[in-house]
């Protein structure tokens, strides 16, 4: 009755025993590290990427006019400020909900410019993104109600409860959730393209992947522990990028179950890859080879005029249903259900590659290659 539990403790300790003599070889390997700081380096890139795009841009101030007044735009010039004027709700929170630098929405109502209220403060409400720090909100704020109060010699005052917009799942694809979430994507698929090969490639270039096949450690071990690895690496430099990123993410659950799913659904490539390739001076021509198409159907999803064939296959593409996966939890109200459907297709497409990846290396074996 102990077989069962013994067996899987061996088989643990095995997989764990492969993974261990990795991590510690990929703090002495060049190559390695320099995969691990470029992705680092890419995810801390990516969540800077809006501030220094931006770089003195003014804020933005959008102003939803709800007064009927044709005049009123024309009535504030207000050159301190990026400015937006809609007559929309809808609109009026679409344009808050994406952008990428401080923003502040403001309510005018029919009632703005009630003569009879003369003498009075006028009171408004105040949107911001769900992004924002207080301090930035604050200064917004406070300079918006200078500026107001100046151009209509009246106080005019925002609520002190501001409303918070959040992304949803349909936003479009700009603003700050969407390049957080590119850049940790890419960081992702770097480590898994790049590491992953290095540790297949270095064990054929040391003739020890033949003497896996005579020990007792079997290929499945061996997958494992390379995977794990390479999990281990990609798991520190993510953590790392999430603390960059932790303002936006709204449902941290989602969010680290989304990367877990993607770590594991990006490596198998990875250490498939580095199965087929002989030589370390292969790998990094066939990393752009695999990184190109991996990650060019993200961007081409986004332009909705391709054929309907086409936008299908791009929709399913694995890294375009990561990105759906990881938005959630970058998302109010996600849809939980399209979760849990899209979770179990990466986690079927990974097992895949991991089935497909233990064939060729027993073919490989077999053949003494």
């Amino acid at each position: 009755m102990n077989k069962q539990p013994t067996s899987f403790i061996n088989h643990f300790r095995i997989t764990l025993a492969i993974a261990w003599k990795d991590i510690l070889d990929g703090l002495k390997n060049k190559i390695v590290l320099t995969s691990i700081i470029t992705s680092l380096f890419l995810v801390i890139f990516y969540s800077y990427l809006p501030d220094l795009t931006n770089g003195d841009e003014l804020d933005r101030l959008v102003i939803l006019d709800q007064t009927d007044d044709p005049t009123i735009e024309e009535l504030m010039d207000l050159s301190e400020f990026s400015t937006s004027w809609v007559k929309d709700q809808g609109a009026f929170l679409e344009i808050i909900r994406d952008m990428d630098i401080p923003t502040l929405g403001i309510v005018l109502g029919s009632d703005f410019l009630d003569q009879s209220t003369i003498g009075q403060p006028i009171t408004i409400q105040g949107y911001a993104p769900y992004w924002m720090k207080a301090g930035e909100i604050s200064e917004i704020i406070i300079n918006t109600e200078s500026v107001l109060s100046t151009y209509f010699q009246r106080d005019i005052v925002i609520k002190p409860a501001i409303s918070t917009v959040y992304p949803v799942m349909d936003s479009a694809a700009n603003g700050k959730s969407f390049i957080a979430i590119a850049g940790l994507l890419i960081q992702i698929t770097v480590m898994g393209l790049s590491m992953a090969p290095q540790l297949i490639v270095e064990e054929k270039e040391a003739k020890t992947l033949q003497a896996v096949v005579v020990s007792p450690a079997n290929l499945h071990h061996f997958i494992l522990g390379k995977t794990l690895a390479v999990f281990f690496y990609s798991i520190l430099t993510t953590a790392i990028g999430l603390i960059f990123l932790s303002p936006l993410i709204i449902h941290w659950g989602l969010a680290i179950s989304t990367l877990i799913i993607g770590m594991f659904a990006v490596i198998t490539p990875g250490i498939l890859l580095g199965v087929l390739l002989q030589s370390k001076q292969q790998i990094s021509i066939w990393i752009w080879v695999m990184f190109i198409p991996t990650m060019l159907p993200l961007f081409l999803s986004i332009v909705r005029i391709l054929p309907k064939g086409v936008l299908l296959i791009i929709d399913w593409w694995p890294i375009v249903v990561l990105f759906r996966l990881l938005k959630t939890g970058f998302t109010l109200n996600p849809p939980i259900l399209s979760f849990w459907k899209e979770g179990l297709y990466m986690i079927l497409f990974s097992s895949v590659l991991i089935l497909l990846t233990t064939w060729v290396i027993r073919r490989k074996t077999l053949r003494g290659k």
